[in-house]
């Protein structure tokens, strides 16, 4: 926990909780929930990388 960081710390949890926020039925998050957050995560990921890049960021 202390190589990742507060920040770090802070993000997986909220990663975590937004994914039990809404409550969506099995059927469809088998067949869109599951890719979609995936595409969602991924594609935040690459912008907060993008962002601290270009000085955007701190973390």
């Amino acid at each position: 926990m202390v190589r990742l960081g507060g920040l770090q710390i802070k993000s997986i949890v909220q990663t975590i909780v937004m994914q039990h926020i809404t409550e969506i039925k099995p059927i469809y998050f088998k067949l869109f929930g599951l890719h979609l957050w995936q595409h969602s995560l991924t594609t935040a990921l690459w912008a907060k990388k993008l962002a601290k890049s270009r000085g955007r960021i701190l973390t």
